[in-house]
């Protein structure tokens, strides 16, 4: 999704309406409600799944008419982007993959978010939600995992980059680093990465970005360990 449903600024602006690629989506702040109407059947159905398992990561469906249209719980707070280096939670980032990924598996391949924009991460009471399930299929966990990483290379400073990485990745067992999936995956999702943003909003990456995703080709399974785990690690 190119425009993620975002926290209101303007507190006295009840409603806003944002025009996506696959939707149009209306933000009731009064009614604390969102509808989403898809473009797509497909889309929808994407959505759909996710809502009809009721995950705890995610805003309560209120209503849908099993077509294109669906409602759910307004969330008010702001973005993953939005906060401060004292508010961002990267670990509670990783958990809600975790969460994801464990509501369908099929052999390897688990239910991905895919669109890991870090504007799809909200903040409520402390606690994060994630939305924008209409990209979602079944793939490989890491594809998540790289996805995700890649923004924030591309948003952050390296050494506040490195940080949030080795927090994320750090919820993870090292056990489940695969090198040579690893550094395929990477170099297939910098190439969609880099291609969507410069369609969508024609940027393209930084000097500083192309040091971040250097840092995260990890070489093998030491490297990986030694760059996520600089502490003296029982994984070794």
């Amino acid at each position: 999704m190119n425009q993620s449903i975002r926290s209101l600024k303007d507190e006295e602006k009840t409603t806003e309406t944002i025009q996506t690629a696959k939707s149009v989506i209306i933000v009731d702040v009064e009614h604390r409600t969102v509808t989403k109407k898809f473009s797509s059947a497909q889309a929808f159905h994407n959505e759909l799944e996710v809502y009809r398992f009721q995950p705890a990561f995610a805003p309560k469906l209120i209503d849908h008419d099993n077509h294109k249209n669906l409602i759910i719980e307004y969330i008010s707070d702001v973005t993953l982007i939005d906060c401060t280096d004292s508010g961002r939670d990267f670990r509670a980032i990783a958990e809600l993959h975790k969460a994801i990924h464990a509501l369908k598996t099929d052999g390897q391949k688990v239910l991905c978010h895919i669109d890991v924009n870090p504007r799809n991460y909200l903040c409520r009471d402390n606690r994060w939600y994630m939305i924008d399930f209409s990209d979602c299929r079944m793939d490989l966990p890491q594809v998540d995992t790289i996805h995700f990483l890649l923004h924030l290379a591309s948003n952050y400073p390296q050494e506040v980059f490195r940080q949030a990485a080795r927090d994320y990745l750090q919820t993870f067992s090292p056990d489940s680093f695969d090198k040579t999936c690893w550094h395929r995956l990477l170099q297939s999702w910098i190439r969609r990465f880099d291609r969507r943003r410069f369609a969508y909003r024609q940027i393209e990456p930084t000097r500083e970005a192309w040091i971040n995703r250097d840092w995260l080709d990890f070489k093998n399974r030491e490297d990986y360990l030694t760059k996520i785990f600089p502490d003296p690690s029982p994984f070794a």
